[in-house]
């Protein structure tokens, strides 16, 4: 998987330590369920989900350490 490193924000830096003491912990997850009726178009679903992803850096990203540091890897490309 290749990508960019970014520096982390302020908010990710925090975020990524809240993982390192509590790895796994739910705080910041928020549950939604949606009920949808009729027949759902999974290509357009797909489609319409791979275009937010695609505008949006944040959503194609993931912590990781490089050089002791915490980092956002962008990955290029990434689908649902």
């Amino acid at each position: 998987m290749s990508g960019t490193y970014q520096t982390l924000s302020s908010t990710q830096r925090r975020m990524w330590f809240a993982d390192q003491v509590q790895p796994g912990d739910i705080a910041y997850n928020i549950p939604v369920v949606l009920r949808v009726r009729g027949v759902l178009d999974v290509g357009v679903l797909q489609g319409g989900l791979d275009v937010v992803v695609g505008r949006h850096s944040v959503l194609r990203s993931r912590f990781c350490v490089v050089d002791g540091e915490p980092v956002a890897q962008v990955v290029a490309g990434a689908r649902v």
